[in-house]
């Protein structure tokens, strides 16, 4: 982002006058669609490290930016697109409110749970991936759809999601990809409404409060 912030502001101000000397051999020719879209012309070079100093790389990032990010007016403008294309969308809670349900999601969207895989991955001593019961990797996908220690507790929060799934995306709980229904049960779905992802992630937290796995260490 400072690169780039750098090499917009040479160029909307001409300043410093040594950098923009550099670049006037990357500019197009005035009035010529590739000059109005401000886009600029890459050097050549015949060293791969070459290739990483700042100006060819920065040239390289500049020219694939949308047209109206390199077209902002002013700097702070131009830093404020560039920071909403780098930082990553906030992940929603809905409607869930208090530290305890809040917490169980983060730590399992995050991997950063008392789960075994979760502890092997990040190298905790004395640790490995399976479940204690069924032998399987103990990962999200196992403690929220199959670990045989949960069967109760997953059919109460199976039975307020399926009717929403059902409602909302027209499809059977059993024919949702393991994959997607990790998703939707972690970060709700844009293909439901809010009040449903809501009830969805309620379901969530109740059953991983009432398991107590992740109140472990």
């Amino acid at each position: 982002m400072r690169k780039l912030t750098i090499l917009h502001e040479t160029l909307l101000t001409k300043h410093p006058l040594y950098l923009f000397e550099m670049l006037k051999c990357c500019l197009y020719r005035e009035n010529s669609r590739l000059a109005n879209e401000h886009r600029l012309k890459n050097i050549p070079t015949k060293r791969a490290r070459y290739q990483k100093e700042f100006l060819p790389s920065t040239i390289k990032d500049w020219d694939s930016l949308d047209t109206v990010t390199r077209c902002s007016k002013s700097k702070p403008i131009f830093k404020r697109k560039i920071l909403n294309i780098i930082r990553p969308k906030k992940s929603p809670y809905y409607g869930l409110f208090g530290f305890s349900k809040i917490r169980y999601l983060t730590m399992l969207r995050m991997e950063l749970s008392p789960l075994n895989d979760h502890k092997y991955k990040h190298n905790f001593q004395n640790t490995h991936q399976f479940c204690a019961v069924c032998g399987c990797t103990e990962n999200t996908r196992h403690y929220l759809l199959s670990c045989k220690s949960y069967q109760l507790s997953r059919t109460t929060m199976f039975n307020t999601i399926s009717p929403i799934i059902r409602s909302q995306l027209g499809k059977e709980l059993s024919t949702v990809l393991r994959s997607l229904m990790i998703s939707i049960m972690l970060y709700g779905s844009e293909d439901i409404d809010y009040n449903h992802n809501t009830q969805i992630l309620k379901a969530v937290t109740t059953f991983i409060k009432t398991t107590k796995r992740l109140d472990s260490q």
